[in-house]
């Protein structure tokens, strides 16, 4: 059997932070400086920028104000389909696009990339616009919005189908939102807009598809909440162009200017690993791992300066999981004969022992690696009980669980040997084997671990 670097880290999921869950009203997901991670809806938006968020919010049966710092918004996109503001609802509705799946326009399927791209140009209130222009301007807070999610379509979609032109766009987009960020809030700035009776102007529901566009002047919005994902974005979209240098510097930019500012933890801790994974592609398995245990040593360390306990959770457990993905190449390699199990063995016993104590992911992990090893090294019953551990206790962990209750059904019959060795009998383990398989095929279907289990 062989591991690979193609997997990528079980990271921070910021894709949460990026895109969120579509629905009908707006919700906010906001920690408290506790570390309790709560979910409200939002009744008024009063601020909403790169140091502050606050609102009125409706929670537990209740109205009341939400002020928090805004590395504390854990999830939050604008977009209300029962508004009354056509360009609210639209923005709604491509958040639906999104997470079905429809990313750009095919086969006369409306696509998230155009909808957006008709909000993220239409002329705003107290700017001028179009003779005859019919409906309500858009707010900025749209155009922030829905250009900052036309980024990231384009990056999904550009980077999944590897289409260059989309990738391009979406780095101009980047270009145009870092302009819009770098004006005194309320400024007039000149932009390029659709021309006058494009769709995207008049018609929201029908939004712009062609390519005229004149200048026209719109408010700049100050310092965004949303530029360090942008910051991010752009070093994720470099990488997909195999921009690697490039890629680097903006990995570095976008996690300077979080610490620098006291931003997003969720941005910092994927530009650390993501940099680290990007490094490590190509290089040999002793040599990733020496990265990635780097970054998460760095992490650990930056996890101690953020003043919140959710936030120095978030930037601890991306740097344990940087620790894990590192013992998980060690037993790569040792499976490709590179070095003795003993390597992978020893580290994740170290990690079990120390930053596994604090977080339960970390610990599910390396009690699978120690099994893993285990196995490999030919002891069945030290193996069977360290997985066991595992699977009786880890059920929210599923990737870990599946690949204990694979190796459950190959220590089995090693287990049931010694016990035969012995003088005992080993039947009842050997259809233990055949019954952990049996629970990994019907518990995790899709499971690549399932897949390996499958009746030959």
């Amino acid at each position: 059997m062989s591991r690979t670097l193609s997997p990528r880290l079980a990271t921070i999921a910021v894709a949460a932070a990026l895109c969120g869950t579509a629905g009908a009203v707006e919700t906010v997901t906001y920690a408290t400086p506790q570390g309790e991670v709560r979910t409200a809806e939002i009744v008024a938006v009063l601020k909403d920028e790169l140091k502050d968020f606050s609102a009125r919010i409706r929670e537990g049966g209740r109205r009341t104000t939400l002020a928090v710092p805004s590395r504390l918004v854990v999830s939050y996109r604008r977009g209300d389909e029962d508004d009354v503001n056509p360009w609210t609802k639209r923005l709604a509705k491509a958040y639906q696009m999104m997470a079905e799946g429809n990313w750009v326009t095919k086969d006369k399927v409306p696509g998230a990339e155009e909808v957006l791209q008709g909000i993220a140009l239409t002329t705003e209130k107290g700017v001028q616009g179009p003779v005859g222009q019919q409906v309500e301007p858009a707010d900025p807070w749209h155009n922030m919005y829905a250009l900052f999610h036309l980024i990231k379509t384009r990056y999904e979609y550009g980077r999944a189908t590897k289409d260059a032109a989309l990738l391009d766009k979406a780095l101009k987009d980047v270009e145009q939102f870092a302009l819009r960020s770098d004006k005194r809030r309320g400024a007039l700035i000149d932009f390029e807009v659709p021309a006058a009776g494009a769709e995207g102007e008049a018609k929201p529901d029908k939004p712009d598809k062609s390519e005229k566009t004149r200048k026209s002047k719109v408010w700049a919005w100050g310092d965004s909440r949303l530029m360090p994902d942008v910051m991010l974005l752009k070093a994720q979209i470099l990488r997909a162009q195999g921009k690697v240098a490039e890629a680097a510097t903006a990995y570095d930019d976008a996690a300077k200017y979080v610490e620098k500012h006291e931003l997003s933890p969720l941005v910092l801790a994927q530009a650390i690993l993501d940099r680290a994974e990007m490094e490590a592609d190509g290089k040999t398995i002793q040599e990733a791992e020496q990265l990635l245990r780097a970054a998460g040593n760095t992490l650990r360390t930056l996890a101690s300066r953020q003043k919140e306990k959710w936030c120095q959770g978030v930037v601890g457990q991306a740097g344990n999981r940087a620790l894990l993905r590192g013992a998980d190449l060690l037993l790569a390699s040792a499976d490709q004969k590179q070095l003795g199990y003993t390597v992978p063995l020893e580290k994740y016993r170290e990690l079990l022992d120390g930053p596994g104590k604090d977080d339960p992911f970390l610990a599910t992990g390396a009690r699978t690696g120690i099994g893993i090893c285990l196995y490999e090294t030919g002891k069945g019953k030290d193996s069977y009980q360290a997985l066991l551990e595992v699977a009786v206790r880890a059920a929210e962990f599923p990737e870990q669980t599946a690949r204990a209750f694979y190796y459950l059904g190959l220590a089995a019959p090693l287990y049931a040997n010694e016990v035969d060795a012995s003088g005992g009998s080993g039947g009842l383990l050997r259809e233990d084997g055949a019954r952990w398989w049996n629970d990994l095929r019907e518990r995790f279907p899709d499971s690549p671990w399932a897949k390996k289990a499958a009746p030959k």
